[in-house]
């Protein structure tokens, strides 16, 4: 009688430990699904993304969906395609689609011409009248603009109140449609989002799409879509990366940019009607200023991930941006 109670404790006994041993997996499992949920929860700022007319990807007020740390406490959404003028009608846009780039029909720059432009000189919003958009240098009576009204400018900077800024003095058509509604991020803000945001080696990268050479940052929050692969860019900033390992085709791209993903094409730059460097320069102008006596601004190097300067009658690209705070 003593064995077969002893044989039933012990039967009992395992049954026990492995109940409580499921039930502390199970908690586990909970507990870990929660860290899981709370670590990859969406950021605080949200917008609701519709389909555009007339294009591909999903985009509203002329920004795409991504959320990108710039350093500061601020973070911004970048505008769906590279700044673009008509000097006919003087109207502002956005290119269609983020691998869009003018080229070198920026050379037809004139104050009559139909032709669209994306390479512009720096401060050229239009609201002074020295440097229209569609200003093009000529000889060196022009560089003494940089003396007289061209670097009045405060603390040396385009402020957010600065109107020599082109999202600040321009309402852009399908990009909000209202002055101020989009901003040019400074040289620190680049720099920091290129370099010093968390991870961002690993959230940078050379591409491809339909034969457009560009660099891509991927947001705070990512998950790279089925179907799809990225190569981060980890060389050094000194560095320009090649080859372009990650070459996207239209449906592609469409699920990338649906993630966040943001391209930046090289558009070369533009010197005089001169038109070098697409598909080898990225180029992008921030708006900070290095040396005024000089007529120097500084730049961003994508293809380089660094920020450097240039005369500020060179003609290189503009990417806005949209703060999602005010603490600018």
């Amino acid at each position: 009688m003593f064995l077969n109670h002893l044989k039933l404790y012990n039967i009992l006994k395992k049954i026990t430990l492995r109940h409580i041993g499921a039930i502390a997996l199970l908690l586990c499992a909970i507990i870990a699904a929660g860290c899981t949920r709370e670590d990859e929860s969406a950021p605080t700022v949200v917008i609701n993304i519709g389909n555009a007319d007339g294009t591909i990807y999903p985009r509203t007020n002329g920004l795409l969906s991504g959320l990108f740390d710039i350093g500061g406490g601020s973070k911004v959404r970048f505008a769906h395609g590279n700044l673009q003028y008509q000097p006919s009608t003087g109207t502002w846009r956005l290119a269609t689609n983020q691998y869009d780039c003018i080229g070198r029909t920026n050379s037809y720059i004139s104050p009559t011409s139909d032709y669209w432009i994306d390479l512009f000189v720096w401060g050229s919003s239009g609201c002074d009248t020295n440097i229209p958009p569609y200003f093009v240098f000529r000889d060196s009576s022009d560089i003494q603009i940089d003396s007289v009204t061209f670097f009045n400018i405060n603390s040396g900077y385009m402020s957010p109140n600065n109107q020599y800024d082109w999202g600040t003095f321009n309402a852009i058509t399908g990009a909000g449609d209202t002055a101020g509604w989009l901003h040019t991020l400074t040289n620190a803000q680049w720099g920091y989002l290129i370099n010093q945001r968390y991870d961002a080696e690993k959230k940078r990268g050379v591409a491809e799409i339909e034969g457009t050479k560009g660099y891509v940052f991927l947001p705070e929050s990512w998950a790279l879509p089925e179907g799809c692969t990225f190569v981060p860019d980890t060389t050094s900033s000194e560095s320009s990366a090649t080859p372009f390992v990650n070459v996207y085709d239209k449906k592609q791209w469409e699920k990338m940019e649906a993630e966040g993903a943001v391209f930046l094409p090289y558009a070369g730059r533009r010197v005089g009607r001169n038109i070098p460097g697409i598909n080898r320069f990225c180029y992008y102008w921030t708006a900070s200023t290095y040396r005024t006596a000089k007529g120097l601004v500084n730049y961003a190097a994508l293809n380089k991930k660094k920020t450097s300067y240039v005369e500020w009658y060179y003609g290189l690209a503009v990417r806005l941006v949209y703060y999602e705070r005010n603490d600018k």
